[in-house]
């Protein structure tokens, strides 16, 4: 018997949610008599996916997915945006590159690589640092090299928007960049001031609020290298202990007195024999260091990104509008572009795994505002 990986395994996919999402789009699209570009190639695609792919096990995260036809639904609004962009540039203009911020499963960006030709999109790039599967773009991208379609190819990068200064390094040796994000994050629009705003066209970003959930520690994140931990345990460890003058810390000497407030008095004046770290000085600690105004440090200074406040009592307080739509707006106003515009989407937070706290929560119309900022 022959044995199948797991993207190779196939079990009953008539049953799977990309038929009901077909089904639902086309029944929209007669109700409402119309019979837009980017809905139409959305539905083709997705026929096309579910022939090849639907039954493939390796693909059930993400064609049986629950929430499928809310995020298609997101898609089509963020795609037709951008369409229309397209639409309005020359003919002799140079491709651009579509950068999908906080990309999720990649949903938005394979419906891209189907859509367009690498004569209008370049090249696709997906930023996200979850451990995600990544089998179904794996899959398109060797479509495109097996077969040679024409198409863009879709580049996934480990990195996320806290890493601004790291992203907008590598994405300086591109062209005209195209930015969408369901952002979870507010620095996406710190990078959208960061990020070479003469070459960037287009910029949609749906304002959803909700913060990722953190999956790793801290300690994981900041893995100390072993020289930091052993330059912290060389610290001090040449001091005569002030008790007995032995080279040890005075907390494991053996003349240490049991009762903990003449413990307490004897750290604080061991604390007060230790040099400062800043001047190397005796008699006093770097907080009260008379250096710290003159003294330059060798380290070059922390360039941090550019930030801003915004006093949101506002939104709770106007009774004319919505909380969130007040958020909104107060938010676009923020972006230092010469075009910037909110856009309804009339799509509702309605998807599968939906509950009643989420439908009746302030900001429950995220994914129907959005907004759109064009250099």
């Amino acid at each position: 018997m022959e044995l199948r990986s797991q993207s190779q395994a196939t079990v009953d996919g008539s049953n799977w949610r990309i038929w009901y999402v077909i089904d639902q789009l086309e029944e929209r699209q007669q109700q409402d008599k119309s019979s837009d570009f980017i809905t139409n190639k959305v539905i083709q695609v997705l026929h096309q996916w579910g022939s090849e792919w639907s039954g493939h096990s390796g693909f059930q995260s993400l064609l049986n997915k629950k929430s499928l036809l809310h995020e298609i639904e997101e898609s089509i609004v963020a795609l037709q945006t951008l369409h229309d962009w397209l639409e309005k540039r020359s003919n002799n203009e140079s491709p651009v590159t579509l950068v999908d911020v906080c990309c999720g499963k990649g949903i938005t960006s394979m419906l891209t690589s189907y859509v367009y030709k690498t004569s209008t999109v370049s090249d696709i790039i997906m930023l996200d640092k979850q451990d995600i599967n990544w089998n179904h773009i794996s899959a398109s991208n060797d479509k495109i090299e097996s077969q040679g379609e024409d198409r863009p190819f879709i580049e996934t990068w480990q990195c996320n928007l806290h890493e601004i200064d790291s992203v907008v390094e590598r994405l300086e040796n591109k062209q005209q960049l195209a930015l969408i994000g369901y952002t979870y994050a507010s620095n996406f629009h710190l990078l959208l001031h960061e990020i070479l705003p003469k070459r960037t066209g287009k910029r949609t970003a749906c304002p959803c609020l909700r913060r990722r959930q953190q999956l790793r520690g801290a300690a994981s994140k900041k893995r100390c290298k072993p020289e930091t931990l052993a330059a912290k345990k060389r610290t001090f460890m040449d001091q005569p202990c002030i008790l007995c003058a032995e080279i040890h810390p005075v907390q494991k000497c053996g003349l240490l007195p049991l009762d903990l407030n003449e413990q307490r008095i004897i750290f604080e004046r061991a604390a007060l024999s230790r040099p400062c770290w800043l001047c190397g000085e005796v008699g006093h600690q770097k907080a009260n260091c008379p250096n710290n105004d003159v003294q330059e440090s060798s380290k070059p200074r922390l360039t941090l990104p550019p930030t801003i406040e915004m006093n949101l009592t506002e939104a709770f307080l106007d009774k004319s509008k919505a909380p969130f739509d007040c958020y909104v707006d107060m938010l676009s106003k923020a972006i230092e572009r010469d075009n910037v515009k909110v856009c309804e989407s009339g799509l509702t937070t309605n998807a599968f795994h939906d509950n009643d706290a989420n439908r009746d929560n302030w900001n429950a119309q995220r994914k129907s505002l959005y907004i759109v900022a064009m250099s």
